[in-house]
């Protein structure tokens, strides 16, 4: 199949302001996100997992059982397909196994088209069936990640609001952040 993803030069020009990916958004700046787009820390999270899974691969029912042990942002996309987070497990041909592509980790992914290290370019290799299983596991994985920490994303939002202060309901969701971060990408 081929490299799946080109290892980065070595000399890059000046670094942008951030060094993580959209699945590791520091939580400081998705509560100052959702707080100009007045936005709860659910709604946040669930925009941000929407970002990178893309539609929902699987009906949400089928996402609830026992959380997941052992899941974290350094749990690689290989790793995820040994856990049973999905009711109906598939079988993945050994040569994506194989790839730097089920290398990447739950924390390096970004939005869903990016071009290095998003779902759509990361499952290229898989046929649909294959990459439905894999969003799905994806999607569970990062629903339990988000849990641990939704708590404290709340309150980083509502210490972020002054007594009274209203503001607008946004009518893009994560889109200035996503904006925000190409922005300095460039």
């Amino acid at each position: 199949m081929g490299n799946f993803l080109q290892k980065a030069p070595a000399a890059r020009p000046a670094s942008p302001p951030h060094n993580y990916a959209l699945a590791s958004t520091p939580l400081e700046e998705l509560a100052d996100s959702a707080h100009e787009q007045s936005m709860s820390a659910h709604t946040m999270q669930s925009t941000l997992r929407l970002l990178i899974v893309g539609q929902a691969p699987i009906e949400p029912w089928k996402l609830v059982g026992e959380p997941p042990r052992g899941v974290s942002r350094a749990t690689s996309l290989r790793s995820l397909t040994s856990m049973r987070l999905t009711p109906c497990p598939v079988a993945l041909p050994r040569s994506w196994l194989a790839s730097a592509a089920a290398g990447v980790t739950i924390g390096e992914l970004e939005e869903e088209e990016h071009p290095r290290r998003g779902l759509t370019f990361l499952l290229s290799g898989l046929d649909d069936e294959e990459q439905i299983h894999v969003r799905a596991l994806v999607l569970r994985a990062l629903c339990h990640v988000q849990d641990v920490e939704t708590t404290q994303l709340a309150a980083l939002i509502r210490a972020r609001k002054r007594p009274g202060q209203r503001r607008p309901p946004s009518e893009s969701n994560l889109a200035g952040l996503v904006q925000k971060r190409r922005r300095q990408e460039e």
